[in-house]
């Protein structure tokens, strides 16, 4: 195991986005300027927790098993199950919140062992 820091190795992919991506976001700069304007607030949050989420994710895998954290992140799977059938209105809700459902007990089952 190379033992680098979370901080560091998200910083590091996220400099390395910026260098590959760039070029493309240059050749579409009216659509970014658009969508920066459109939807800056939604754009800045997912500046923030997106990058602070995944370095808690590996902050964990750091001094946790990988067997409680793994099924853990699946929690946003469950979070979203529920966000698209209350607010989005889905299709098929009650089979896609029953298999939320049975995720949790998932979790459950491995969090006590």
């Amino acid at each position: 195991m190379l033992r680098v820091p979370p901080i560091l190795y998200d910083g590091g992919t996220a400099l390395t986005q910026l260098i590959l991506l760039t070029p493309f976001a240059c050749l579409r700069w009216p659509e970014v300027t658009r969508h920066w304007t459109e939807h800056r607030r939604y754009v800045m949050g997912m500046a923030v927790f997106s990058p602070i989420a995944y370095i808690l994710v590996l902050t964990a895998l750091s001094f946790t098993p990988v067997s409680y954290i793994a099924p853990a992140r699946e929690v946003s799977i469950i979070i979203g199950t529920f966000i698209g059938a209350k607010y989005l209105k889905e299709s098929d809700s009650r089979r896609r919140l029953w298999a939320a459902a049975a995720m949790v007990v998932g979790i459950f089952a491995l969090a006590v062992g």
